[in-house]
């Protein structure tokens, strides 16, 4: 009997002991779960639920960090909503707050680590992870789960332990690795500290001689399994980082709206940025959390905790020096970096230990001087950490109202609810709409959907009589999908408009001239418009190029195979009367043993071909077919895809753009005789996207628009492939006034030139300085001549040098 009531006291007392944590993590899980439910989930979290919904191999072979996914799909099991799919990441989290607590328990003393895991539990940047279908929360509990034994490795060398706590070590590493590509730059801190650490050990050389081997066959074994995922996706990721100091690097959607654009800077301000993330927002509380931290530091030097001092250091600095030293092709979100948080608020949780015993101090230097009564200092230094956690914790209730996706809420953003616009919109729905093949969703679909629909499904989603709704932050007419459809707005939920729309079919394309008789057909495929304008499309869908780590610079659609094999479009045309001859322009690419047909006829049935081309290499083609156009002015083209067997050359084929027309292309510009003898002309290209530089210019091979309207030499031979715009006057100009707009990258020189008869050049002006540069030159110091010329050639190929925008104005001195 006495040895059971001993057994309960001790119990009882383990519990009490333990209540604080428990009470910690407690609270973690009330911040976490609460309103899981009905969260407003985002782009990227829906992506990963889609990738999780595939096999496991197929998982594997599409990412390199499957681990996420698998769990996702396990959990998919027991049902498909926020707070299911959610709950991982909310266990994940719980477990981060509970690691930190060990790690500052262990290695620092037992308040500090419970004060670390308190702040870790009330961070707003891990609770929005900790809630996110993403694998940031699985990523930051691997972080600093491994943390915890490297710390329990650098202690254990030479003991039997060590291999124990190295296997534990390298397991948690791997499984890191395999949650997010980040997990490599934390290995890279360790590694290099561990390196640092063992030369400046006593028993350097003693430790290498003992475990190299060890270390050596490991990290083979563990590397060959990491870099075999995603169809060897880590080999690609790492191969994309380039020791670059001078390249210009894009940031993402959060630190864009803090840094006022785009491009990477290494200021206060992004500083300033990363560490409210950090913490608990900014201003006030950003410089306690910073003080805080300073004092840890001063901590640590004065208690000569060299090892934890060194290393705290190295973590927090190692990732920025990384980022300033090497580029990588992707944009820099703040959250590729959050894994140094657990350090960070284990220094703010031991500069909160020294404030609390100072002031204990300091309480006990008062209390003499007014001969009080002393409380037991321990008690005091308690105390007063109490009240700096409570304060701290009343300072984090407004930022983790104001949390959002992307970090704090600005006040130019106001704030979106998906949830609110899909909630009113099955308010007034009664019915399931539905596609005419099962396997097409039943209610709900995005553009995508529509854009990978069959032409008779297509036809029967314009013959539908259903009410068709549709929810998007942007004016629909501005979207993709905005030439498909006539739209009316009904209203606005969460900042989302509401519209019902209704698809449209514009087939046959009926061609109307302009007052001189001229006209064009053109399509570089920037909006869905394909879908109603082809009679009927096969295989054919939008893939989007990007011209990633470009600032200022989108990328462009393109029309593209979905599978391997045939793909086709058809065009009907009915042509102005007098149509006798057009030419046909299509831009295309190809690989290797690919092809393409064009072909002609009054109907579909009756189709020869015009013309075809089979690859030889990657490259891209733009030949102009004349051909003469029959009396009734009805025309069918075809154009026609063949892919070669490889999977892998799919993406290499693609539709550019597609031209018809019955002016001339590529004829440069001749003016019509003005009484003032002056002349201007407008470029038209960032600001409109004009496309009559295809007419405009008399040499353009290999270069591309954007859809910003930006030109750049994608594919052609820069040093042999400029752009050369030509125009014509009936009298002779002499004064010329030019203002350009050009961007490039110091390693992409753009040179600007002019002439008077296309063959020999003066150079106007030589750009590389990674800046947008607009400015104006007086060129008057050229005879007078009926033409001019205007030449733009970069030194390679590819959107890092760009003629963005220009006026030329002409006239005579």
């Amino acid at each position: 009997m006495k040895n059971k009531f001993s057994y309960l006291k001790n119990t009882i007392l383990s519990l009490w002991a333990k209540l604080p944590i428990i009470t910690v993590l407690l609270f973690s899980v009330y911040l976490r779960i609460h309103g899981l439910s009905s969260r407003d989930i985002w782009y990227d979290e829906a992506l990963d639920v889609l990738q999780s919904e595939k096999s496991l191999l197929q998982i594997a072979h599409d990412v390199q960090t499957p681990l996420h996914y698998y769990i996702v799909h396990l959990f998919l099991l027991f049902g498909k909503n926020t707070f299911i799919l959610g709950l991982p990441s909310v266990i994940f989290g719980i477990g981060t707050v509970y690691v930190i607590y060990l790690i500052g328990k262990r290695f620092f003393n037992h308040q500090v680590g419970l004060i670390a895991s308190f702040l870790a539990a009330i961070s707003p940047m891990y609770i929005e992870f900790s809630r996110q279908i993403l694998h940031y929360s699985y990523f930051n509990f691997f972080t600093v789960l491994g943390l915890y034994f490297f710390f329990d490795l650098l202690e254990k060398i030479g003991s039997r332990d060590f291999f124990r706590s190295s296997l534990m070590f390298i397991a948690i590493t791997f499984l890191n690795l395999m949650t997010h590509v980040s997990s490599f730059l934390v290995l890279a801190i360790e590694g290099s500290f561990a390196v640092l650490y063992f030369l400046f050990s006593r028993n350097s050389k003693k430790i290498i001689r003992k475990y190299w081997l060890f270390l050596v066959f490991t990290c083979f074994v563990c590397g060959f399994f990491v870099f075999r995922f995603g169809n060897n996706g880590y080999l690609k990721t790492l191969s994309d980082i380039s020791l670059n100091l001078s390249k210009p690097m894009k940031v993402g959607y959060s630190l864009t709206g803090y840094l006022g654009n785009d491009l990477l800077t290494f200021n206060k301000t992004f500083f300033y940025a990363i560490f409210s993330w950090f913490g608990i927002g900014p201003g006030p509380r950003l410089y306690l959390y910073v003080i805080l931290s300073f004092l840890g530091l001063l901590s640590l030097f004065l208690g000569k905790n060299t090892k934890l001092l060194l290393f705290s250091l190295y973590w927090i600095i190692f990732p920025f020096v990384f980022l300033y030293v090497f580029k990588i092709s992707h944009w820099f979100e703040e959250k590729y970096f959050f894994f140094i948080i657990p350090v960070y608020l284990l220094l703010i949780a031991e500069g909160i230990s020294y404030v609390s015993l100072l002031l204990a101090t300091l309480m006990d230097h008062v209390m003499s001087w007014f001969r009080l009564a002393k409380t037991a200092k321990e008690r005091r230094t308690l105390y007063f950490k109490l009240i700096i956690c409570f304060g701290i914790a009343l300072l984090s209730i407004y930022p983790n109202q104001q949390r959002t996706v992307y970090g704090f809420h600005r006040k130019d953003d106001p704030g979106y609810s998906w949830s609110q616009a899909i909630t009113y919109i099955r308010s007034r729905i009664f019915f399931d709409y539905y596609f005419p093949k099962a396997d097409k969703n039943t209610l709900w679909f995005e553009e995508a959907q529509v854009l990978n629909l069959s032409s008779d499904e297509y036809s029967s989603l314009v013959d539908s009589t259903a009410t068709v709704y549709f929810a998007s932050i942007p004016d629909f007419t501005d979207l993709f999908l905005g030439s498909l459809a006539k739209s009316t707005q009904i209203n606005k939920q969460g900042n989302f408009n509401i519209y019902t729309i209704k698809f449209q079919k514009n087939s046959p394309i009926i061609i109307k001239p302009d007052n001189g008789g001229r006209w064009e057909y053109y399509d570089d495929y920037r909006t869905a418009k394909y879908v109603s304008e082809s009679s009927e499309r096969i295989n054919l869908t939008s893939t989007y190029t990007g011209n990633y780590n470009v600032p200022v610079t989108y990328g462009y659609y393109n029309l593209s195979p979905i599978e391997n094999k045939t793909s086709s479009i058809y065009y009907k045309f009915i042509f102005p009367p007098g149509t006798d001859s057009i030419s046909i322009n299509p831009v295309f690419s190809l690989g290797t043993g690919s092809s393409m047909r064009l072909s002609v006829g009054s109907d579909r049935n009756d189709v020869k071909e015009i013309y075809s081309k089979t690859g030889d290499g990657y490259s891209y083609y733009s030949p102009i077919i004349p051909l003469s156009v029959t009396k009734d002015n009805n025309l069918t083209l075809k154009v026609e895809f063949f892919p070669d067997t490889a999977d892998d050359k799919l993406k290499q084929i693609a539709l550019k753009s597609l031209l018809i027309t019955n002016k001339k292309i590529m004829n440069g510009m001749r003016f019509a005789t003005t009484k003032s003898g002056e002349y201007t002309y407008n470029s038209d290209l960032e600001i409109a996207r004009s496309n009559k530089w295809l007419f405009d210019t008399i040499v353009n091979k290999g270069w591309s628009q954007s859809l910003d309207g930006v030109l750049f030499d994608f594919w052609g031979e820069p040093e042999k492939t400029p752009i050369i715009y030509k125009f014509s006057f009936d009298n002779k100009v002499s004064a010329t006034k030019l203002l350009i707009k050009t961007y490039t990258f110091n390693n992409n020189p753009i040179t600007i030139e002019f002439g008077t008869n296309g063959s020999s050049w003066r150079q106007i002006d030589h750009f590389n300085d990674n800046e947008t540069n607009t400015k104006t030159y007086d060129l008057n110091n050229f005879d007078k001549s009926g033409s001019f010329f205007l030449k733009v050639s970069c030194e390679a190929g590819g959107p890092t040098c760009q003629l963005r925008d220009f006026t030329i104005s002409f006239g005579n001195q």
